[in-house]
């Protein structure tokens, strides 16, 4: 499966899930994310389905074209406080949105669906956007990395504020999203708490020979928070009890970025 028939098979799936009369229920109700209801959550998730046919229309960017990891170098919202700026705009772009309501939004994202069906494939193979986060260039392909990334973790976080199962993805989507937040992670914390994080339960002993501190990564992943992606507990305690292994590693390795991941920039509701 190509990256673009995978991205695609990831906007299917946030579309249903926005769809579902569970998000429908919920929708002024308080999210599994600090700050967002999970209408709010919903609009955030729906975005990165939505922003992809704009960023389509866009002209070719004219500047420096840098690779997938470089860009997550640029973007300011890394590191960023829960109370950032950044951070702030995104969540209140989100609730303003979410003044549409479940029904309308799910059509929109479900028309977003069938527009990139119909164009994504005869894209170029080396195609150039310029992401919301720009004005630098990016490969589309990276860019729509970026997007599932924004999908996988989303969805778990939409599926677990209104108890429904985190929605199943195919490997063709997850693959690239594990390596993503893998080199991320390495990035921010170092390898060794990431070796910890995925293949212990608790701690290394303080005897370990290694030179790297303990950290909090091989804690549940559900007890973690980071800055900008806490979650209230009564909104962790509706997950899933015996999460599937994939979401699982994803949970751990989103968790060790101590950062949102959230959007390229402030979600501004579709025209």
């Amino acid at each position: 499966m190509s990256t673009r028939d995978a991205y695609l098979a990831a906007a299917e799936s946030a579309a249903d899930l926005i769809d579902s009369p569970a998000v429908a229920a919920a929708w002024g109700r308080p999210s599994a994310l600090t700050g967002f209801t999970v209408g709010g959550l919903a609009e955030h998730l729906a975005h990165q389905v939505l922003a992809v046919p704009a960023t389509l229309r866009k002209p070719a960017p004219t500047g420096e074209v840098v690779t997938l990891l470089g860009h997550y170098g640029r973007v300011t919202w890394i590191g960023a406080d829960l109370d950032a700026d950044v951070n702030v705009a995104i969540r209140r772009g989100g609730e303003d949105a979410a003044g549409e309501g479940p029904a309308a939004l799910a059509g929109r994202i479900h028309n977003a669906v069938r527009e990139l069906c119909e164009v994504l494939p005869g894209e170029p193979a080396d195609r150039v956007v310029e992401p919301p986060a720009g004005p630098w260039g990016l490969r589309l392909d990276d860019f729509l990395v970026t997007r599932m990334m924004e999908i996988a973790v989303h969805s778990d976080d939409l599926a677990a504020s209104v108890g429904l199962a985190t929605p199943a993805l195919p490997d063709a989507v997850l693959d690239p999203v594990f390596a993503l937040l893998t080199r991320l992670s390495i990035r921010r914390h170092g390898p060794v708490a990431l070796l910890r994080a995925l293949s212990r339960a608790a701690p290394a002993p303080a005897s370990s020979s290694s030179a790297a501190a303990p950290t909090d990564l091989a804690a549940p992943a559900a007890s973690r928070r980071s800055p900008a992606r806490a979650r209230s507990a009564a909104a962790s305690a509706t997950r899933p009890a015996s999460p599937s292994p994939g979401t699982a590693i994803v949970a751990a390795v989103v968790t060790t970025t101590a950062t949102s991941m959230a959007a390229d920039a402030a979600l501004a509701p579709a025209p």
